[in-house]
């Protein structure tokens, strides 16, 4: 079951995104050594970035696609593309996708066990 508290979604942030990417190579690199090539595309696209000027000697090539150079803190557009996009199918379908998100965020932030670990299986 996924730990949803606090405590545990504190490590969820770029830094520890990069550690995780540096032991995994690390570790994999003990029995299985590179070379490596870290990809990534928009957010995942700046962490390629990130980690190669962080982590230079980790990875012999990084590959970043439209990777994220101006992040905005707060960013409250990020949902606009897919908005209009599947508003072109009509007015419900945004609705609908806006229905999930909050009762998938409802769940998480005030179900129970059983309803967290239940969106957490269907995600995965």
């Amino acid at each position: 079951m996924p730990d949803f508290t606090v405590e545990s979604l504190k490590w969820l942030n770029t830094s520890q995104a990069l550690a995780d990417v540096a032991h995994f190579i690390e570790e994999t690199n003990k029995t299985n050594p590179g070379p490596w090539i870290v990809v990534g595309g928009s957010y995942p696209g700046a962490l390629v970035g990130w980690f190669k000027n962080v982590y230079p000697k980790h990875a012999d090539v990084a590959w970043s696609s439209s990777g994220v150079i101006n992040p905005i803190e707060n960013f409250k557009m990020f949902d606009t593309d897919i908005f209009l996009s599947t508003n072109k199918s009509g007015a419900k379908c945004p609705k609908t996708i806006a229905l999930l998100t909050a009762d998938i965020e409802r769940k998480l932030m005030f179900g129970n066990s059983i309803e967290k670990l239940a969106v957490y299986n269907e995600i995965t």
